[in-house]
């Protein structure tokens, strides 16, 4: 009877280690177990040696209690006690199996997740390296536009400028023919104007040359008439004479 009362008591103490275990596993509550996949993951990768302890103390608990029923009398009340934790501690340690089982599930979706992830990401990126293939072609393509724009606007700019030198160059020879132009002008107003002096002195030369032929006309006509006059005084003078002789 002391046998079957340590295997009693040492089923006891180990079940309540368990259950002390399970709380801190899970809670001060051993009827809080994590209801989420989730809590049951977070609180396992939160301490792996205690949920292996914990597994370890079951198994003892088993241990124990299968010892009892094989040895100890027939106590309705009290193997039905330990049948009842017993059972309660192989459910509990069912669902922290069955989470372990879950979160091996889950890890291998969240590996998957993380292929798909990162399968979608190569794609996006893929996608972005496309588009940014497609905007650098675009830019280039707008760059090497603007790079000949820029060379015919330099041409043209050349072109220009060649054109205004020629032009600088033709209208500096239009300058001076204008300045040639405008002094060969000026000569031939001035000739035409020392023309006009000289024609219009040439004029009064002529009418003075007139006016002295006149006037030397008439002076040898009064002094043919003075010679006349002289001539017909001394003949006079001397028909006077000689009628005074007479």
């Amino acid at each position: 009877m002391d046998a079957v009362i340590a295997d009693i008591n040492t089923l006891f103490v180990r079940l309540t280690r368990f259950y002390e275990k399970l709380a801190t596993f899970t809670g001060p509550d051993q009827d809080a177990f994590p209801h989420t996949l989730h809590d049951a993951q977070t609180r396992q990768a939160a301490d792996p040696g205690e949920y292996i302890s914990l597994r370890s103390d079951l198994f003892d608990c088993k241990a124990v209690f299968n010892k009892f029923i094989a040895e100890g009398p027939e106590l309705d009340a009290v193997k039905a006690t330990a049948i009842q934790q017993l059972q309660r501690a192989q459910s509990m340690m069912a669902k922290i199996e069955q989470a372990d089982a879950d979160h091996a599930e889950l890890n291998e979706l969240r590996t998957l997740k993380r292929k798909f992830e990162s399968t979608q990401n190569n794609q996006e990126t893929l996608v972005k390296v496309v588009r940014s293939a497609a905007t650098t072609a675009s830019k280039l393509d707008i760059v090497e536009k603007l790079q000949h724009e820029r060379d015919d606007a330099q041409a043209e700019a050349a072109q220009l400028r060649t054109e205004r030198q020629n032009e600088s160059a033709e209208l500096i020879q239009l300058r001076q023919a204008r300045d040639l132009y405008n002094e060969r002008g000026d000569e031939i107003a001035r000739l035409r104007t020392e023309r006009q002096n000289d024609s219009a002195e040439l004029a009064q030369l002529r009418q003075a040359r007139v006016l002295y032929n006149d006037r030397e006309f008439e002076i040898g006509r009064f002094r043919a008439d003075a010679a006349q006059v002289q001539t017909d005084r001394a003949e006079l003078a001397r028909l006077r004479l000689h009628n005074t002789n007479a």
